[in-house]
């Protein structure tokens, strides 16, 4: 398993560990679209700086939203 597919499975168990009324549910749900979109460009198209950026500030978003959440 590659560092993108480790990310997809991070954000996938935060969201069934989250409750789907908790506040921040729904920009966890886009967060992980974004990423997904990001790892699929990347396999499809090979790694470019925008898709590292995407990845990059998706995870970091996605942190910042695990400290509040754990």
């Amino acid at each position: 398993m590659d560092l993108n597919e480790r990310y997809l499975k991070g954000v996938s168990d935060l969201l069934w560990a989250m409750q789907t009324t908790d506040d921040d549910y729904l920009s966890v749900l886009t967060l992980q679209g974004r990423l997904a979109q990001a790892v699929a460009d990347t396999q499809q198209y090979g790694s470019t700086e925008t898709t590292r950026h995407e990845i990059a500030h998706v995870t970091m978003q996605l942190d910042r939203l695990c400290e509040t959440f754990g």
